[in-house]
């Protein structure tokens, strides 16, 4: 409503026509602002946007590069909370497809309801440094690595866990130790001597016989050559 001036007259036309102009800048100002602020939010919802999708695509390749090792891999936490595994983790470890996040390495892996004794990740916590043990699981064995992953401040805020079985190593391990324990038996029964040297002459094994033939002990010939034992006519 427009106010009567003292006379009691109505302002001229020219005023409301002057008050119009004003309102129409100040409108316009204000529709400025508002699309101003309004470019800002999409601008800024936007780039909210981009960050979730960067943050999706680098955890998505995260977890392809995770299930492509072929090692069990799982991150935990410091208390041994299963946070993220691998497809070899849940494979091995991982019962009908369920979901292992949130419980407990040792109930999952060992059957326990604690920490087993020399646990790697213990030690681990304690040492703030990678820690390892061999772990028999039925007629495996698995050669378990744990790594400690450490804020900007140094502290502990998880584990990376990682097993490999290593079972058929330990047979083959074992097949050497038989073949050589077969070896060194028919080796130490011979009625001849059996000596061994290097490509420098220098004796490297010998068996009881050779020894006796010489008249030297084992510790003795190794610091000899064959030429030194050589007689020079032959």
């Amino acid at each position: 409503m427009v106010a009567a001036s003292k006379s009691g007259q109505l302002p001229s036309e020219p005023i409301l026509e002057e008050e119009g102009e004003v309102f129409k800048l100040y409108s316009e100002r204000l529709i400025k602002k508002l699309e101003d602020k309004m470019l800002e939010l999409q601008k800024a919802l936007q780039e909210k946007e981009d960050a979730e999708q960067k943050a999706i695509d680098i955890a998505q390749l995260w977890q392809t590069t995770l299930d492509s090792l072929l090692d069990p891999i799982a991150i935990l936490e410091t208390d041994g909370t299963i946070k993220k595994y691998n497809q070899a983790f849940a494979n091995s470890f991982v019962l009908n497809g369920n979901n292992a996040v949130g419980e407990k390495c040792y109930r999952l892996i060992h059957k326990t309801e604690d920490h087993i004794e020399h646990c790697p990740l213990l030690k681990s916590l304690k040492s703030a440094d990678r820690e390892t043990m061999l772990l028999p699981v039925g007629e495996k064995t698995l050669y378990v690595v744990v790594d400690p992953i450490k804020a900007n401040d140094g502290q502990i805020t998880g584990f990376v866990y990682i097993t490999r079985d290593i079972t058929e190593i330990k047979k083959t391990e074992e097949s050497l130790r038989t073949s050589e324990a077969k070896y060194r038996k028919l080796h130490e029964s011979m009625m001849d001597g059996s000596v061994y040297v290097d490509m420098d002459g220098f004796i490297k094994d010998c068996n009881k016989t050779y020894q006796e033939m010489l008249g030297y002990t084992f510790e003795e010939l190794t610091k000899l050559t064959y030429v030194v034992l050589t007689p020079e006519k032959w």
